[in-house]
């Protein structure tokens, strides 16, 4: 085998390797993004005011994340967040139910 070969599979698996970590990193977000909405969904349906604290502190985080420059699917990630909250409150102050359907973040790549 040639030292150019030797390299490509080298190569070959450090990618699959690499792509085995980014889809257990979009899993573990995905299952942190449904574990926070569940949670969520209890908040919405006993504590308001909670909820509008909830929300504030999404709101200063995502405020933080941009003044400190942080990575923009961070920044998405916690204003999708902040929205999700914020359209459960809505629909808890006009009455309706907090439950939701599209509760997963949306996702890039």
């Amino acid at each position: 085998m040639t030292d150019i070969e030797k390299r490509l599979k080298a190569l070959e698996k450090r990618a699959r390797a690499d792509t085995e970590r980014w889809n257990a990193l979009f899993g573990d977000t995905k299952a942190l993004s449904l574990i926070a909405d569940a949670i969520g969904a209890a908040i919405c349906a006993n504590n308001k005011p909670l909820l509008r604290t909830v929300i504030k502190n999404l709101q200063s985080f995502e405020n933080a994340a941009r003044i400190q420059n942080e990575h923009g699917l961070t920044i998405d990630r916690l204003r999708h967040a902040r929205q999700f909250y914020e359209a459960r409150l809505k629909k808890a102050d006009e009455g309706g139910s907090t439950s939701s359907t599209n509760s997963a973040p949306p996702r890039k790549r």
